[in-house]
């Protein structure tokens, strides 16, 4: 058996760490707007890639396509605002 104890030594990658964040925080956004649009539906999964891109799962089987591009205009308009985010 082991015992608890001794030094630990840990690395962050910072750029790695501003990434995902930064779609942390878009999936926050998407989630809210597709909440607001879509009479309360809400996220069924979610997903943050190591390749820097994100995906995001809705139960919306009567959404149509251009329904949801139509989001990404919203989307970018509150990423603008800049609105204070703490993590």
């Amino acid at each position: 058996m082991s015992s608890i104890g001794g030094n630990v030594h840990v690395a962050i990658d910072a750029a790695r760490r501003s990434t995902v964040a930064q779609l942390h925080a878009a999936t926050h956004i998407l989630n809210a707007l597709v909440h607001q649009r879509f009479a309360g539906a809400l996220v069924t999964g979610a997903q943050i890639n190591a390749d820097g891109t994100a995906r995001m799962d809705f139960n919306l089987p009567d959404a149509d396509n251009d329904a949801l591009r139509a989001l990404d205009e919203p989307t970018n308009e509150v990423i603008r605002s800049a609105m204070d985010v703490r993590f």
